[in-house]
């Protein structure tokens, strides 16, 4: 359901008819977060919003299953998030986005002083557009300016060996996910540093647990 305008009120009260209240709030907040995603693509003259099914992003026959229709992460959600990170975290680490898609992630990333902000995306297409993004993109508040889109299998990509910040928009499913984990955990063991685990729906905690290296915390608002 997509209300046009937001503010049509006849519009809100049909939905509230066929929704609850809840369902309604819902998709209101769904709606304002994909009109900023518009205006944010408008104001830095880049390609981030629009939904791309998984029918269309070209995966050979038995690679389907390594990913999932692709939505821009949103904007205000993740600069909160980055936010309320301890800034000494943040300036000596690298922001590496699994399943980057077309680099949104990246773009709201280069606000804060990151060492450098690298994207992992396994379609080639998605891939592409985020190098036409970062080519493109200058943002007023811009404070990191070495950022990268890799075109790779998440769980083939090298970790850079210092402190991370690892972002996860739901980007997986199990099988990818635990490995991409597996990974991390093996490279936190060899060579000790900090490394901070972002989700944006959390789908496989259990997961993360199993790696028995993290631990979680609480970001301060």
């Amino acid at each position: 359901m997509l209300f046009t305008p937001l503010n049509d009120l006849r519009q809100v009260v049909q939905a509230l008819r066929t929704h609850s209240l809840r369902e309604v709030m819902g998709l209101i907040a769904e709606v304002m977060e994909y009109r900023l995603g518009q205006r944010f693509d408008r104001i830095h003259g880049v390609d981030t919003w629009e939904y791309v099914p998984l029918s269309r992003l070209g995966f050979a026959v038995g690679e389907a299953h390594r990913s999932g229709d692709y939505r821009a992460t949103p904007v205000r959600t993740l600069r909160t998030l980055l936010a309320r990170l301890p800034r000494d975290v943040i300036s000596s680490s690298p922001f590496v986005d699994f399943g980057s898609g077309k680099g949104r992630a990246l773009l709201v990333a280069a606000d804060f002083a990151f060492r450098r902000i690298i994207g992992v995306e396994f379609s080639e297409e998605l891939h592409r557009i985020a190098e036409t993004n970062l080519r493109v993109y200058r943002g007023h508040t811009q404070r990191c300016f070495d950022l990268s889109s890799v075109h790779a299998r998440a769980e083939e990509f090298a970790l850079p060996d210092e402190n991370l910040v690892l972002y996860f928009f739901n980007p997986f499913e199990e099988e990818t996910m635990a490995r991409v984990l597996s990974n991390v955990a093996r490279a936190g063991q060899k060579s000790p540093r900090v490394i901070s685990l972002l989700f944006f729906h959390l789908r496989f905690r259990f997961l993360v647990e199993q790696c028995g290296i993290f631990r979680e915390i609480a970001l301060n608002p």
